[in-house]
């Protein structure tokens, strides 16, 4: 399951001091979690996974009506889902971050196999991935 943002000043605070990647099918942005109090700080590095990042899905009106906007926030969701490990190697390297993603209009037709490459793409941009395992 993933932890989802639910509060605006989240999604807010993450656009403003996140850093920002852009694909053709998506934004991604990713501010780096530094609150102690928060229950999603592990003390154990090694138990570290997807549960302890936190996630946002936004698609604005200017893609279409609810259906459109349901549609693209899905693939944003199953691409996190799919991509589990990915995340929970960035929680072991670089620590556990807050990620908002954002629908852009080439959501509809993008090859999901081609969100995927861009994902790790982004998240090399970002320097959240250090180095590639084959």
């Amino acid at each position: 399951m993933i932890k989802t943002i639910k509060k605006r000043d989240d999604f807010i605070q993450a656009n403003k001091q996140g850093k920002h990647w852009f694909t053709k099918a998506f934004i991604i942005q990713a501010l780096q979690h530094c609150d102690q109090t928060d229950d999603l700080i592990l003390t154990n590095r090694d138990d570290l996974t997807i549960q302890a990042h936190r996630f946002g899905f936004t698609a604005t009106k200017k893609l279409g009506n609810a259906v459109k906007r349901n549609f693209a926030k899905r693939r944003l969701r199953a691409l996190i889902r799919e991509e589990h490990a990915l995340f929970d190697r960035i929680a072991k390297e670089s620590g556990i971050y807050h990620f908002v993603l954002v629908a852009r209009h080439q959501i509809f037709d993008y090859d999901y196999a081609a969100m995927k490459k861009d994902l790790k793409w982004a998240l090399k941009k970002l320097d959240l991935i250090h180095h590639e395992k084959r």
